[in-house]
């Protein structure tokens, strides 16, 4: 009889393993230092034999844009690829949390940029909880452009008359709607497919009072589709609130357009200021690293993968204020710009 040997030592914080063992795969998994030892067709291991996979887990904390010391909310993402659930519980200050069931989107299906949600996406659900916008939407209606999964959409949706989810991909918005007739009975939110970002003319006798979105404005050619479908879905004093990355020149241009005016190409022409106040409130977005449940050996700050700069750009209308949106707002300068940018 014929032996072979073979001694493999693998050093990892946690990882799993995939072997092919007698026609049959094997998933192992293990912790810190493991001896694997085949002789022949027999296998011994340290560790444990399992293919299940531990709850991960993400928290993201929305902080002011002077003091981190202080919360003014966060949102916790929960993970579980064997049940196939993804759930985000959103909290503010000493309110109820408000949990929020997402599609689960196996690696395949991740494809477009709708299927991710973005770190401004996490600012906009935290601040939708926030007093001041609950009551700002309260008995209206409200639409969201690029809503991707929707969570600031479903955030808002908490408290306004009506939430239209609209996407560029017409998978996502399956999902969405799917999600909405299974979740929300009363039907107040609609999902609809709207691709604005082609630059073609929108004509549309259905208004609302906030059209908002996150992470829109991140190239320079999406900034004139983004204010001509905000003309064609805007009534008088409507309010618009687009939250994006402090650091991409793009969302400061899309302000810099609405607020002082801007040469539109398409009809050679210089546009004038939107008729209101515009104005860019910054915050910063902590974002912890995804981990499993229960692990061991970090906490807190140990956990930090980055602080994302949120820049939230609010054009409101006297009479119809969106802002303030906290206690903590922060109404960014020239000199923010320039050190963002």
């Amino acid at each position: 009889r014929k032996l072979f040997c073979s001694l493999l030592i693998i050093l990892s914080q946690s990882q799993f393993m995939t072997l092919q063992i007698g026609g049959e795969r094997q998933c192992f998994r293990w912790r810190r230092k493991l001896l694997l030892l085949v002789t022949g067709i027999s296998i011994e291991l340290s560790g444990s034999k399992s293919c299940v996979h531990a709850l991960q887990t993400r928290t993201s904390t929305l902080v002011p844009w002077t003091d981190s010391s202080q919360s003014i909310g966060w949102v916790r993402e929960e993970r579980d690829p064997d049940s196939q659930t993804y759930t985000v519980s959103i909290a503010w200050d000493k309110d109820p949390e408000v949990v929020i069931k997402l599609p689960f989107l196996a690696a395949k299906e991740a494809d477009s940029l709708g299927s991710t949600l973005w770190p401004p996406a996490f600012a906009g659900a935290i601040l939708g909880r926030s007093p001041a916008m609950r009551q700002f939407v309260k008995n209206k209606q409200i639409m969201e452009l690029g809503a991707g999964l929707g969570l600031t959409g479903w955030t808002l949706a908490q408290s306004a008359a009506s939430c239209r989810l609209t996407d560029n991909d017409q998978g996502i918005v399956d999902l969405l709607q799917e999600l909405a007739d299974e979740s929300l009975p009363s039907g107040n939110v609609q999902a609809s497919f709207l691709e604005w970002r082609t630059g073609q003319e929108v004509e549309t006798e259905d208004k609302v009072d906030l059209i908002f979105g996150t992470d829109i404005a991140y190239y320079y050619f999406l900034l004139r589709p983004i204010m001509d479908t905000v003309q064609a879905y805007k009534r008088q004093d409507s309010a618009i609130c687009v939250l994006g990355q402090g650091n991409r020149e793009s969302q400061w241009e899309l302000y810099h357009n609405i607020k002082d005016g801007c040469y539109n190409q398409l009809t050679d022409e210089h546009e004038k200021p939107w008729s209101g106040t515009t104005k860019m409130l910054l915050y910063k977005l902590q974002m912890q690293a995804w981990h499993e449940e229960g692990e061991t050996g970090v906490s807190g700050n140990e956990l930090i993968d980055g602080v994302v700069p949120i820049a939230a750009l609010i054009h409101e209308q006297a009479g119809n204020e969106l802002s303030p949106l906290t206690p903590h707002d922060f109404i960014a300068t020239a000199m923010e710009e320039s050190k963002l940018t």
